[in-house]
């Protein structure tokens, strides 16, 4: 077996390459938020020195990261479950009545 046929191995209704690109999201979630929450803190600290709040970035990051960080994991994870198919058996299609 080549690579391309590996990548066309069907588990659950997924091909494995869907699956790699799931991971791949996931990983970059992992990687990538703590950077990306740091970058719209500083963001937000800044808008809110607009406003006269008297709060600096560091005391905007000591309150913010916790959830900024679950938020941005999250946003991660839900582009990587969004892209696998889930099989029907699960019961887990919307019910249209």
């Amino acid at each position: 077996m080549d690579a391309k046929e590996i990548l066309q191995v069907v588990y659950l209704g997924n091909t494995v390459q869907d699956y790699l690109i799931a991971f791949a999201f996931i990983l970059a979630g992992v990687l990538l938020h703590s950077y990306l929450s740091d970058l719209v803190i500083r963001i937000l600290s800044q808008a809110f020195v607009r406003f006269e709040y008297k709060l600096d970035f560091q005391d905007y990051k000591k309150h913010l990261r916790k959830p900024m960080n679950f938020l941005l994991f999250l946003v991660f994870l839900y582009f990587a479950v969004s892209h696998l198919q889930f099989p029907e058996h699960w019961d887990l299609a919307p019910v249209e009545d």
